[in-house]
């Protein structure tokens, strides 16, 4: 009977490490939760359809963070109020984050491209410009969305792995299995948007707002955003006319639109250039159905369509 209970107490404990581990949102506390299994309970810091970039922490946020095990986020300011809270901790080891990750390379962002040369305190809208002044960059104008680069995802799926093996290493072979199976499907998904999107007739993206610069850098598109770097940093009518100009050259024929923001700006932009309206999330909320994969397959799906591509 001692070596049957014995027997029992052992699986439990190799099926369940019962570690707290907190995410600070939805690509990143999936990545968590994909490499932890069922080690761990994994918990995000952004309630759904919360705007990341303006989060704020209640109490009860940041007690899960004092309490975690591990908090897995993006730092430079991204969320301020997440770092704040990281700087409080006894240790602050127990917060990694993944834009250190290894590999991830940060992007700036862009700067106006109209070529004129503005002078201080000068009007900074101009019919044509590519990009809108950013109110929400990353610390030293550092563009934040790493994650729609699956390669980026990849970088950090391994820095997690290796994290979680440092406070759990008897589930070793759980978090290289999941890793593993989590490489092969983040590599297919790379290659198939690689090769789908290779022969494209447009090279201009339009979208909500410039979270896509990682996907279109990657890609061998064009971002034309008609927010900036914050969904919150609307264009006046002036930029959004420029914006309009500047799609028309592209010969652009779909403006994308994205989840929880408001379509009234791309459909105005579409309205006026004669294009279609089609959607493109930019994976900063919890997919309606589906997971992040599943969600950047549906991009890839509207983009071949939306750019003329062909096979």
């Amino acid at each position: 009977m001692g070596l049957l209970v014995s027997s029992c107490s052992s699986a439990t404990n190799t099926s369940q490490a019962n570690l707290k581990l907190v995410g600070n949102f939805y690509p990143i506390t999936w990545l968590v939760e994909r490499i932890a299994g069922d080690a761990a309970d994994v918990t995000s810091l952004t309630p759904n359809g919360v705007e990341p970039h303006d989060l704020q922490l209640d109490a009860k946020s940041v007690a899960l963070i004092q309490e975690a095990n591990l908090v897995f986020y993006l730092g430079l300011e991204f969320q301020p109020e997440v770092e704040k809270a990281i700087s409080q901790l006894a240790d602050t080891s127990k917060a990694i984050d993944l834009l250190k990750s290894p590999g991830v390379t940060l992007l700036d962002v862009k700067e106006e491209e109209d070529g004129h040369d503005h002078e201080e305190g000068e009007d900074h809208d101009h019919e044509g410009e590519k990009d809108v002044e950013h109110k929400h960059p990353l610390a030293g104008g550092k563009d934040p969305h790493v994650w729609l680069d699956p390669a980026n995802m990849t970088l950090m799926a391994k820095a997690i792995s290796s994290e979680l093996k440092k406070i759990a290493p008897d589930f070793t072979e759980t978090f290289e299995s999941n890793l593993s199976a989590l490489e092969g499907e983040l590599n297919g998904l790379d290659n198939d948007i690689s090769s789908q999107l290779a022969n494209c007739e447009i090279k201009t993206v339009v979208t909500s707002h410039a979270a896509f610069l990682y996907f279109t850098e990657k890609y061998g598109f064009e971002q034309l955003a008609i927010a900036g770097i914050s969904p919150e940093d609307e264009p006046d009518a002036k930029r959004l006319a420029g914006i309009a100009d500047s799609a028309k050259d592209a010969k652009v024929k779909t403006v994308y639109f994205e989840e929880v923001l408001s379509p009234a700006l791309a459909k105005t932009v579409a309205q006026e250039v004669g294009a279609e309206l089609s959607f493109l999330s930019a994976l900063e909320f919890v997919p309606e159905s589906g997971d992040y994969i599943s969600q950047m397959r549906s991009n890839l799906q509207n983009l071949f369509v939306g750019q003329g591509c062909s096979k």
